[in-house]
């Protein structure tokens, strides 16, 4: 079984130990016989000596557990550079770095003396990775943005592959790159792509908007690191024993996961349904405002290009109204009337974790009119993209019962909690004079 655990022993004393005990495990494989978790850890000159994890099935997949207590910051496995696999990322002599990093995994998986061969029985045969699926399977996922996403990163994969020149095998090594891989800065090695095994049996965690924006502010709670030659993976809060031990993969979207990593978390509190794909899109769209100066206009456009968070997205968010504050902090901006522009500024919002537009100050009652119409935006321009779906959300859910391909279920599903998403934004009261 692929989850079964050994006894752990000792890390031996040198690497050329470390290297017999690989080679054994290696041939072990050959063999049928598949080494158990803690083989594996002393192959690897994994540290701790004795491992605070086991190898088991969790609700996320087969993950990481705590065999004991472990502290925020404590490290949970150290690697050695010489074990894992790099590239220095970006284009490079050779391609890409993703395609580098797939050639050099395929190199030591079929090298019957190499560490990997005897741990690839822990690597799955395939992922679920969007860029997988066939072209009519993406399609099915329906949201014009993520299908243009999805088919042009299914064609960037199988281009790579055809230049590898392995086939099947290439778009396996590259869905292992995509979904196991980790990004480290090195002060005298630039920016590289890592392959660490062990620590890629890490699962993921959803964090809240805010703490995805705190995340790395504080070195304790980074994730991974490398140091003295060796790459580290740290707790990044506390977990007791019989906890599976996750860390935050840094994708914010369903879809930005479904495409590298194969899975829609349930819920994803990060999550996000763009309306307007950037300011400019939002600025040119005013129908649903009154008619404005050139010099009013200008006034706005200066204002939300300008804004600390304009990059953000405008988008709808799980969590109601709260959490889609930018989204509707710049329809305040746009049904503002010129005389009150002065009265907003940038704020921090923790329900959002940047910078939003909020009133400092002024006319209470015409605020709420303006944040009225505002949200009757936002509104419309959610039930106008609904529309535009080729299914609703009520034809989805019945072809969920009928649906039996995996990939049929996948888009099923991602496009489920778009529908989701848009309808909790359509729904909201229409005619409120309420603050947004």
């Amino acid at each position: 079984m692929l989850n079964r655990c050994t006894p752990a022993r000792a890390v031996p004393a040198c690497a050329e130990c470390r290297r017999r005990l690989s080679r054994r495990v290696s041939r072990a494989v050959l063999r049928g016989v598949e080494p158990g978790f803690g083989e594996l850890w002393a192959a690897a000159g994994a540290e701790p000596s004795t491992p605070p994890v086991t190898l088991a099935s969790t609700p996320l997949g087969r993950g990481l557990v705590a065999s004991r207590g472990l502290k925020r910051g404590e490290l949970v496995v150290s690697i050695p550079l010489s074990v894992c696999l790099l590239v220095q990322d970006g284009e490079a002599e050779g391609g890409p770095s993703e395609a580098r990093l797939a050639r050099s995994l395929l190199a030591v998986v079929a090298d019957a003396e190499s560490f990997w061969h005897g741990y690839q029985h822990l690597l799955p045969t395939m992922t679920g990775a969007v860029s997988l699926w066939p072209a009519s399977s993406v399609d099915e996922l329906q949201w014009p943005a993520a299908v243009d996403a999805a088919q042009g990163a299914r064609l960037h994969w199988r281009g790579l592959a055809a230049r590898m020149g392995s086939g099947e095998r290439a778009l396996w090594a590259l869905s292992m790159v995509h979904s196991r891989s980790f990004a480290v800065n090195l002060p005298d090695s630039g920016r590289l792509r890592v392959l660490a095994p062990l620590c890629d049996l890490v699962n993921n965690e959803q964090p809240s908007a805010t703490e995805a924006a705190c995340a790395g502010e504080d070195d304790e709670v980074m994730p991974w690191r490398v140091q003295d030659g060796r790459f580290e993976l740290r707790a990044v809060r506390d977990f007791s024993a019989g906890d599976e031990v996750v860390m935050y993969y840094g994708h914010e979207t369903s879809l930005e996961l479904l495409m590298s990593y194969g899975f829609i978390p349930s819920p994803n509190p990060v999550d996000h349904v763009v309306l307007y794909a950037d300011i400019e899109e939002l600025l040119d769209d005013d129908r649903w405002t009154p008619p404005e100066t050139p010099r009013t206009r200008r006034e706005k456009a200066a204002m939300l290009r300008g804004a600390d968070a304009a990059a953000a997205p405008l988008a709808v968010r799980p969590g109601g109204l709260p959490a889609m504050a930018h989204l509707l902090g710049c329809l305040r901006v746009m049904h503002c009337p010129a005389s009150q522009l002065s009265r907003l500024e940038e704020r921090f919002d923790a329900a959002v974790g940047h910078a939003v537009w909020h009133w400092c100050e002024g006319d209470a009652e015409l605020q709420r009119t303006v944040d009225a119409d505002a949200l009757a935006q936002a509104c419309a321009r959610a039930r106008e993209l609904l529309e535009e779906l080729p299914t609703t959300l009520e034809e989805d859910l019945a072809s969920m019962e009928q649906e039996l391909q995996v990939n049929g279920v996948q888009a099923l599903r991602y496009r489920m909690e778009v529908k989701k998403l848009l309808l909790s934004l359509a729904n909201s009261t229409r005619t409120s004079r309420g603050g947004v």
